[in-house]
């Protein structure tokens, strides 16, 4: 059964899928269609944050690493057994051990003074006088004075189309967002991004750049926030007004056939755009291979809960 929600709940993960593909997102966000295996890279992301808020809470030192890989374990191993991690590597457990062990000698002298003022911290921010965006950080930290975020990404691709991404970011944008609106602005300093990118035949590598935005390029962001705010608004309109008398084709929520293979994958829902039109009329029945998952991010368990209001 589709349901027209009376509110949004919008964050950067439901924005970056609707940008994608509109029908992308009716897909994943207003049926909750979602394939049935585990995503590697997703589960392989959350325990490796995990890891790392436990050495930001605990320290670089020998314990807060074996406590660090008992937490990246309690989030690997609910999902991927060990006789499979000669098929996954480099992302699995002992690659990140050693990633972990090497990312503590790396920077143990950098971080030092950090002041770790919160970690896996969650909530709203507003976009308007009546409207919030669902925002989540990896930490809040003051450093030399000044307020940074580091936030942990990992891949295994290190090119010069992995790093521009974060430039104009809608996520990135997201968690500067929330910083301006709980500092003054000359105390932030901006995001830091700390990647590791991970390789099978070799250890894995770190690099950290800091994003910062203008006043004028925040005003940019937050006004195109809200204009795919309006856009997925006037989208649930119009699939209101076709669930009442379903046509051929399906005109809300429509193909961005330029992103079918986006990041040289192919979209999970690519042969659902090919064999039908109208997928409103195939909605009562999730396909083979798919379970029915809703993305709300007021669910994520997260350390610390800040709701910002107008």
């Amino acid at each position: 059964m589709i349901k027209i929600p009376d509110k949004l709940i919008i964050d950067s993960t439901k924005l970056k899928s609707l940008m994608t593909c509109p029908r992308q997102y009716f897909y994943e966000h207003v049926l909750g269609w979602r394939m049935d295996s585990s995503n590697l890279h997703l589960v392989f992301g959350e325990a490796y944050h995990k890891a790392q808020e436990v050495l930001l809470l605990f320290g670089y030192t020998e314990e807060a690493i074996d406590l660090a890989y008992l937490a990246f374990n309690e989030i690997y191993r609910e999902h991927f057994s060990p006789i499979t991690d000669s098929e996954r590597t480099p992302k699995i457990p002992i690659k990140a051990l050693e990633a972990i062990q090497s990312y503590v000698e790396e920077n143990s002298v950098e971080d030092a003074n950090d002041e770790v003022l919160f970690t896996e911290i969650s909530g709203t921010a507003p976009i308007s006088p009546t409207r919030v965006i669902h925002y989540k950080l990896d930490s809040v930290i003051k450093r030399d004075r000044m307020i940074i975020s580091r936030e942990h990404k990992t891949t295994g691709q290190d090119s010069k189309a992995y790093h521009a991404q974060w430039d104009l970011s809608v996520q990135v944008g997201t968690y500067l967002h929330f910083l301006f609106c709980m500092y003054p602005q000359e105390d932030v300093r901006g995001i830091q991004l700390s990647t590791t990118f991970f390789y099978k035949a070799q250890k894995a590598k770190f690099h950290r750049r800091f994003i910062t935005r203008t006043p004028e390029a925040m005003n940019s962001w937050l006004q195109n926030v809200n204009y795919w705010y309006d856009f997925l608004e006037q989208e649930y309109q119009g699939l209101a007004s076709e669930l009442k008398n379903p046509g051929p084709v399906m005109e809300s929520f429509p193909m961005n056939t330029e992103s079918c293979t986006k990041y040289n994958t192919i979209c999970p829902y690519h042969d659902f755009c090919i064999v039908w039109p109208n997928p409103i009329v195939k909605a009562e029945k999730v396909p083979f291979g798919f379970h029915t998952e809703f993305w709300d991010p007021r669910e994520k368990p997260t350390t610390n809960k800040i709701d910002l209001f107008t």
